[in-house]
């Protein structure tokens, strides 16, 4: 390093959005996203912005994918292509909007697109079965032509198929809609399965990048076969079960922390409930009192959020089920249900977690281990309680200088430069989200730890043991708690490098008889319990896991509550 590295305040007229992670995406860290950064450079690509909403007292439509804030206020997301139109006699905002930038290719978004109702009909004899029900399915690179989603005479259970990061095609306001007569048109024309997602937009090899739909397995077409997939010998019970997919964009798995990702699966969770009324008018006229259950299946686990329900995508899930099963008819609830995954993190030292002593005085001390080889920037988020007070952060790297910071009430962030004008290789952030119920958050981010093999004219962050230690008063019990982000990509993806962890000595990894340690020791900051999902912790999800065939216990890799965490197990 031709410079020592500098920590320097980062000027509020820098900011271009209050997210950290769309912050370091926008600006420091583009230079490391070797698959999106022709994508996601200030004023580039296409960008989700939540705005306040004028009409703040208008009831929102049980399918209104809108989050209301802890002071009543009415958010709603939209994409936006390109930068935002000029204000005359306006500068920047004092207070950012919230940024969420993302990937799609510009042919992917059609600004006259929106959620019209195509003509749908029914399957024979769907509407006089009795037990018809949609099982919705939001992942990404789902092969919904696959043979599981048949039945026997090749009529496809798939009714809707979203895929968000196709090219427009004006039914839907980005990607691309199929239709159940289009999936079995592209079925009857194709010679062979390549031809045949190509026809249907999943094997387009012009698009940025590689369909993982294009792959000869896919973690979408998997979970689609656990949630609806039969066989033949199962024609009668898979004629009921209906099927709606939503592909999310490959490319929007850079963000593990749920934050981008988690519009997409709400705008998909909105798609599949109007797509389910639109099932259920057809069948039986509108204003029905016939109920047609809706599942929705969300395998995706997200290690960032709050863990207490109130992540972006639980407040927008959760609102649209509460207003879909308020307008059902009486006595004929219209039921509908979001199952997730508790995610793959009970092993992966992930999370950490202090309690505040009888005084208040809380601090959690995260020795974070960030491996050589790593081509991703990592993140560790800090959750500190609403009202919590003499908040200070110490982060020393494992070479070159720490730094103390005592950011008081208020809002900011600090970047470690290799030298006083050079490019930053960390971030560290402290911020008030807007619906987290006032919790307030800290980021620290590392660029990646390799940058040899990305082309990136940026430097590489120093490998090794990064100390964070972040002291506040509390209330007596309340916590600190930490979560590092996802970084492996879902199976199909190229890997990056290994994952960072958080390296506690007083962590007992094994047992004396050399078994995985199923408990958390009482010394170590490392916490097994909480590592639940950070987008399964409200209280209207069902959270499913693995376990284990021999015993029935949950398999030692499922992500696990702890008490108090406010998720509903299935």
């Amino acid at each position: 390093m031709s410079d020592a590295p500098v920590w320097r305040p980062e000027r509020p007229r820098d900011a271009l959005t209050r997210d950290p992670y769309g912050q370091w995406a926008l600006t420091d860290g583009r230079a490391y996203l070797v698959d999106y950064r022709g994508t996601m450079g200030p004023g580039q690509g296409c960008e989700i912005v939540f705005e306040p909403v004028p009409d703040q007292g208008a009831a929102l439509a049980a399918e209104d994918p809108r989050i209301v804030d802890d002071d009543g206020h009415v958010w709603a997301p939209h994409l936006r292509q390109g930068p935002p139109a000029a204000q005359p006699g306006r500068g920047r905002p004092a207070t950012p909007p919230l940024r969420l930038p993302t990937p799609l290719a510009p042919d992917a978004v059609d600004p006259a697109g929106g959620f019209g109702d195509p003509a749908w009909t029914a399957p024979d004899g769907l509407g006089t079965s009795p037990a018809p029900v949609v099982i919705g399915v939001i992942d990404d690179g789902i092969a919904f032509c696959n043979d599981r989603f048949r039945l026997p005479g090749g009529a496809s259970r798939v009714d809707f198929a979203w895929v968000q990061d196709a090219a427009a095609d004006g039914a839907v306001p980005f990607g691309r809609e199929c239709l159940r007569a289009d999936i079995e048109a592209a079925i009857a024309a194709a010679t062979d399965e390549d031809q045949l997602l190509t026809a249907l937009g999943l094997g387009d090899l012009r698009r940025p990048q590689q369909p993982t739909s294009f792959r000869h397995a896919s973690h979408g077409t998997a979970t689609a076969d656990l949630a609806a997939g039969y066989g033949p010998a199962d024609a009668r019970l898979a004629e009921d079960r209906r099927i709606i997919t939503v592909s999310v964009p490959g490319l929007a798995n850079w963000d593990g922390s749920g934050s981008a990702l988690g519009c997409f699966v709400a705008w998909g969770v909105s798609y599949i409930l109007r797509r389910a009324r639109l099932m259920a008018e057809t069948l039986w006229g509108a204003g029905t009192e016939r109920s047609l259950p809706v599942i929705i299946n969300l395998s995706y686990g997200m290690s960032g959020g709050p863990h207490d329900g109130r992540h972006a995508l639980e407040k927008m899930v959760s609102g649209m089920l509460d207003r879909w099963r308020a307008a059902a008819p009486p006595h004929a609830p219209r039921t509908a249900e979001i199952v997730i995954a508790a995610g793959n993190d009970f092993l992966t030292r992930r999370h950490a977690s202090a309690i505040a002593d009888a005084s208040g005085a809380a601090t959690l001390r995260a020795p974070w281990r960030a491996g050589p080889g790593d081509r991703t920037s990592s993140f560790l988020e800090v959750w500190l309680p609403a009202g919590a007070g003499d908040l200070a952060v110490a982060v020393t790297p494992p070479v070159g200088p720490g730094a103390s910071w005592s950011p008081g009430a208020g809002d900011g962030a600090q970047r470690l430069t290799l030298g006083p004008n050079g490019p930053a290789i960390a971030r560290l952030s402290v911020d008030a989200p807007l619906w987290g119920g006032g919790r307030r958050r800290v980021v620290l981010t590392l660029a990646p730890t390799d940058t040899d093999a990305l082309d990136a004219p940026a430097p590489a962050a120093p490998s090794g043991l990064w100390a964070v230690e972040v002291t506040a008063t509390l209330s007596p019990g309340a916590r600190i708690d930490a979560w590092l982000r996802r970084e492996e990509l879902p199976f199909g993806y190229p890997a990056r490098g290994g994952p960072s962890y958080l390296d506690d000595d007083a962590n007992t990894r094994f047992t004396d008889a050399g078994d995985w340690a199923e408990d958390d020791a009482p010394a170590s900051v490392v916490r097994r319990y909480g590592s639940l999902s950070g987008g399964a912790t409200g209280a209207g999800a069902l959270v499913i896991g693995a376990h284990r065939d021999g015993d029935r216990r949950a398999a030692l890799y499922s992500g696990a509550a702890r008490p108090g965490m406010a998720a509903r197990p299935c």
